[in-house]
């Protein structure tokens, strides 16, 4: 019988020191639109790729919300089938959590979204309009703009002239890329939270140009009429010798300053050794080139600025240990300084060039839980089209952006949270044949299927990558879904255009709604941001 926990209890469990994980496990937008401040999203549907990575622990205490559609009665047997002893329900949902007069929240990423507000009011970090931005550019003034997104988001839009240096990048790069001491720096990002928290690093680190957040970020700069560039692909320079000393030095005092704590060897043993007891995770926070040349084998690629950015994207167990990686302690340093800000427990940094352990290389795929338990029938690709050609209906498991991207022609995209609503949106079919990206989450869709259904139901083993390898093609038109795709978030460059929005509304809103987080943060009471002494260096 699967344990409940009411939301009085649950709140005391969320100011307490021990470890646990609060999961909501909903798809994404229902989530963006109502939930508890530090619930990790874990959607159904792709539940079992998720899970090894964020609950590492099987014996963590572990709370599952939802808005009472029976998501979280699901997920609790199929997280108690796979291992996890101590898994709780919130008695009555987020409903119930609301009426108990606790505060819920819209959006992504909150916690950290929320900790850029608190950074910002607390540091006053300074900031320039896109306005003001843009006329220095036209006055020829010395100047550099960093963006400190990752490059994939760097490449899709940026600011003219911009250099992509994300996150943890900024201070290890930043003393080498910036021309000379008079050049002035913006830090920006697409809204505002990694241009606030990318600017205070530098300022941290005493970089000593004058450094500007770039207010609202891309976002303002579309709002006051400029256009972004497109498919830049610029990074800044990357450290020399000379920067990159300037850079240790720097990371190494603002280690001092917010009490970074650096981990021996023989402590990383006791760590690995507790992990029945303690949950542990290992973040390799240098870029994903760096990562996939030589890693530890049990970390995960976690670029530092993200860490900070998406904190609930990485770490899924409260006061948890966490261990940041990199090759001399400066990005993993100053990712460090910003976890213990937000009131993270047990951090500490490891420099891989001070490990005797040995590096693996390649990337590190993510563990799909209980994979081995799940045996349909599995099926060709050549086996699967000739069956498609005699009447079976082809069911498509993956990402909804993965679907659109490339899917098999013919197929349709269900959600697996939401079966029996697809399966009702179907035509006829003689048997049902399910695929995914790889085909992983094909085999749970699969096997819950079978038990809604009186027809064959089998898996194109190896999904869509093998129907690809075999030559067959797959096509972004011919797009079915079964049902709407609310597995993704809404980004606020996309209009809602059923709503009668324009893109330029859905930025407004966004940005109202980070600068209003401080607000409720006011009312919440469970957040544990931390003000550190200022350096006497500044």
């Amino acid at each position: 019988m699967i344990k409940s926990i009411s939301p009085g209890d649950l709140q005391t469990l969320l100011l307490s020191e021990a470890e646990h994980a609060l999961v909501d496990v909903r798809e994404i937008d229902p989530f963006s639109q109502n939930h508890l401040l530090f619930a990790v999203p874990l959607p159904f549907s792709r539940l079992e790729l998720l899970v090894s990575d964020l609950l590492p622990r099987i014996s963590v205490p572990i709370v599952i919300c939802d808005d009472g559609e029976g998501l979280a009665q699901r997920s609790a047997t199929r997280l108690s089938s796979l291992g996890y002893t101590d898994v709780s329900v919130l008695e009555g949902g987020i409903n119930a959590w609301q009426s108990s007069g606790y505060e819920t929240y819209s959006g992504v990423n909150v916690p950290s979204k929320a900790f850029g507000e608190f950074i910002e009011h607390e540091s006053g970090t300074p900031s320039l309009s896109a306005d003001e931005v843009h006329q220095m550019m036209e006055d020829g003034e010395d100047m550099i703009v960093l963006d400190s997104r990752p490059y994939s988001e760097f490449q899709w839009a940026s600011i003219p002239t911009g250099l992509c240096c994300s996150g943890a990048e900024l201070v290890y790069r930043g003393f080498s890329a910036v021309p000379s001491p008079e050049t002035k720096v913006i830090v920006n990002c697409a809204g505002r939270t990694r241009s606030i928290i990318g600017a205070q690093s530098l300022i941290n680190a005493g970089l000593p140009n004058n450094v500007y957040a770039l207010r609202n970020g891309i976002m303002g700069w579309r709002l006051s009429g400029y256009e972004p560039a497109k498919g830049e692909k610029k990074w800044a320079t990357a450290p020399d010798d000379h920067g990159r000393a300037k850079s240790k030095a720097a990371a190494e005092k603002v280690a001092s300053r917010f009490q970074v704590n650096e981990i021996t060897q023989e402590e990383l043993k006791m760590w690995r050794e507790e992990r029945a007891s303690r949950s542990l995770f290992m973040l390799d926070v240098r870029t994903i080139e760096e990562f996939e040349k030589g890693h530890l084998s049990d970390a995960v690629h976690a670029a530092g600025g993200q860490v900070v950015q998406a904190t609930d994207e990485y770490i899924g167990v409260r006061n948890a240990r966490i261990v940041l990686i990199d090759n001399d302690g400066i990005r993993s340093s100053m990712t460090a300084s910003w976890l213990n800000q937000m009131g993270q427990r047990d951090v500490r940094t490891l420099q891989l060039n001070g490990s005797t352990e040995s590096l693996v290389s390649g990337s590190r795929r993510a563990t799909v839980a209980g994979l081995n338990e799940a045996k349909p029938v599995t099926v060709s690709p050549e086996v699967a089209q000739h069956k498609q050609q005699q009447g079976a209906t082809l069911l498509d498991a993956s990402l909804s952006t993965a679907y659109r991207a490339a899917h098999i022609p013919g197929a349709w995209f269900i959600l697996r949270s939401q079966l029996n609503e697809s399966l009702s949106a179907l035509p006829d079919a003689s048997e049902y044949i399910v695929t995914s990206e790889d085909g992983s989450l094909a085999r749970h869709c699969a096997a819950e299927l079978e038990a809604l259904v009186d027809k064959p139901v089998s898996i194109i083993d190896g999904g869509n990558r093998s129907w690809k390898d075999a030559g067959f093609e797959l096509v972004r038109d011919d797009a079915n879904y079964a049902v709407e795709p609310i597995d993704i978030w809404r980004i606020p460059f996309v209009a809602n255009e059923a709503k009668g929005e324009t893109v330029e509304d859905a930025m407004r809103a966004y940005l109202d709604w980070e600068v209003d987080l401080m607000t409720q943060l006011g009312r919440d009471g469970t957040t544990r941001f931390k003000k550190f002494p200022e350096s006497r260096d500044q």
